[in-house]
Parts: structure tokens; sequence; C-alpha cells
């Protein structure tokens, strides 16, 4: 994707779109080259605050649709250098955050089984922002800067080493603070958080994304269909988290290529036993560190679990799976093996 520079692109005028959100709700919907004008002038800073502010509740509240989805993605890209690394068939795994689950970091854990099981991983995430600890506050309690490890030639060397590397996202992504200071105080989930783990650094192809509310989810497929996503599996646990758990069913739809199919998945398609929301609870930082070292040292039990289906449905958005149970079988091998915990000891430097 190339910017598009601002003397050349259609302006959005703040005051019409604000007039056009407010009036008819749930019909004015922004195309795809709009809503990457729009979304680059919020990162250019060129709306006052009561505009930007206005205009991302106001598309909160009727529901961000695919293609504005898609047109955030595009200019967040755009603004941020593309990052080169050595592998095609790399995945990701997270969520778009706000549930209010206070699950461990269930995604993260699970990326770490999945390079256990020989899949390269390139974790994109961010600090806390409705929960008590976000990717990189877990990636810094185990033993990690997650700025310096952002660097692209360290990101390289961290995938070689041991098939897992970090993306942290204020290292590549730079909001205006005044901007920053405004999705702080809007206090809600925005446009932002849903284009945020599609718009990945290194462009992956191939990706786990949970969304925290139901009505998000087809339309975060849609997104990741329309962005080229070759396969992803987009995720809601009716529990209310933004993650495939134990906890209850979990609605997925699959983007495979063109197509997109939809399903509910249990524990039990897994091989696995459901548990409650309150079993996969975590903590602060180093809470949820000492939960991740022990569910990679072998310990069983509901929070396992949850890592296990995470890790099986990446696995089979790698095209290493086949189905639930082969990846849930795969990742317990990864488990067992050491494999899991080779890869952290290895990204933390204490293999030696």
């Amino acid at each position: 994707m190339t910017a598009i520079p601002t003397t050349e692109r259609p302006r959005i005028d703040p005051k019409a779109l604000i007039r056009d959100l407010a009036a008819a709700p749930g019909r004015h919907l922004l195309h795809r080259e709009q809503a990457r004008w729009m979304v680059a002038d919020l990162l250019e800073d060129r709306y006052a605050p009561e505009q930007a502010g206005a205009i991302l509740a106001l598309m909160a509240q009727r529901h961000e649709a695919a293609q504005e989805i898609a047109g955030a993605v595009d200019a967040l890209l755009d603004h941020t250098p593309a990052l080169q690394i050595c592998t095609d068939d790399a995945v990701d795994i997270g969520g778009t955050g706000g549930d209010g689950g206070r699950t461990f970091n269930i995604s993260t854990v699970a990326a770490l089984v999945v390079a256990g099981a020989g899949v390269p991983v390139v974790k994109h995430g961010n600090r806390a922002v409705s929960g008590r600890a976000g990717s990189a506050d877990l990636i810094e309690a185990l033993g990690a800067d997650p700025i310096r490890r952002s660097h692209p030639d360290i990101v390289g060397a961290d995938l070689d080493r041991c098939g897992f590397a970090f993306i942290a996202t204020p290292a590549h992504y730079r909001f205006p603070e005044r901007l920053s200071a405004l999705r702080r105080a809007l206090g809600i989930p925005s446009l932002f958080n849903l284009a945020g783990p599609l718009a990945h650094p290194a462009g992956l192809r191939r990706q786990v994304v949970g969304v925290a509310r139901p009505w998000q989810i087809r339309d975060m497929a849609d997104a990741a269909r329309e962005l080229g996503r070759s396969r992803a599996f987009i995720v809601h646990g009716l529990a209310g988290i933004d993650e495939i758990s134990p906890a209850g069913e979990t609605v997925v739809i699959r983007v495979d290529g063109g197509a997109v199919d939809r399903m509910t998945v249990s524990a039990a398609d897994f091989g696995l036993a459901a548990c409650s929301l309150d079993d996969l609870a975590g903590g602060d930082a180093a809470r949820n560190a000492a939960i991740c070292q022990a569910i990679l040292a072998g310990s069983r039990g509901p929070g396992t679990d949850a890592v296990v289906m995470a890790a099986a449905l990446t696995l089979m958005a790698a095209g290493r799976a086949r189905g639930f149970t082969e990846g849930a079988a795969m990742a317990l091998h990864a488990l067992t093996s050491g494999g899991a915990r080779q890869v952290l000891m290895r990204f933390l430097g204490q293999d030696r």
C-alpha cells in the first residue's frame, strides 16, 4: 500500500461526516478509500479533538463496517514502514481487547505453543488498555524489552533463533498525542481497536483474531477477506471474551481465500473439558507471567486447555493442522515435549 500525498487525496469534511453519521445511524457507510482518507486525517491531527471524538463515537455507536475497517488498516499501514521478514508462512494470534473478561494472556501463551510446534509466529500486541496486562506487558514481565525486541533486525534474529518474535504496537505506529489522549478520554473501543490487529507491520496473511462483541465478527471477517488474508479465523467467545476458550461456546468465522463460513465450537470439539470464565482469570503482568511459565512447564487445567484451543486454531490457520483435534494434539505435544518452553527460553536468551 502506497500512501496518498495530502495534496492529492480528497478531503473528508468532518462536519458533513458528523451530520451524516448522526442523521442516518445504521445507513451511512464510508467506502474503503473514504475511510482511508478519514483515518489518515486523524493520524495527521487534521481534525479538532471534538470532531475526531464525535466521529469515532458515532461510528462505534452504529458499528463499524468491513470496508471502514479495511480502509483504516490501509491508513495505518500507509503511515508506518513495512517490516520485511524472511518467511512468508508466519502467523499471528491476537484480539481487539475491550471485552472486560479479565482473562490471562491466552493468545500470547498460545503463540509460544504454536512456535513450539514448528510454525513461525510474529506476535503483534500492545500494553493493556481495558485489562491489567496486555501482551507487551506480559513480554516485559517475562524478561524481555518489548520495544527493543520490535526493532526489525531483532525481529528477524528472533525468528531465526526461536521461531517467535514480538512487535509492540507503539514501536511501529505513531499516533499523535492528542489522538491518543482522545481515545483514552472516550473510554470505548473504536475503529482503531478493530483495525489494529489486522494492520500487522509484517503484512502477514494468516492469523487468528478475537473480537469483543458478537456483532463485530462478520465485519471483521469480511475486512480480513477484503485485505487479502489467505487464511484467517475470526472468533468471539459467547462468554463475552475476544478469545476461543473452554468457557462456553465460541463463534468462529473461517476466511479461506474468497470463501467465508461460520461455525460454533466448544471444548468438546478439541477433545477437551468445559470450564467457567472464572477458571481463566488472570491478574497483573507478574501474575500472568507466572501463569504462562506454569503452563509451559507442564501444568494442566482449564488455562492450559484454553491455550491448546487457541494454538490449535492458529495451527489450522497456518495450514499445519487439518482439524480441531489434530491441532489440539500438536499443541499438547509442543507443551509436553518442552518445545514451547524452549521457544521462550531461547527468546529470553536463557537457553545457553
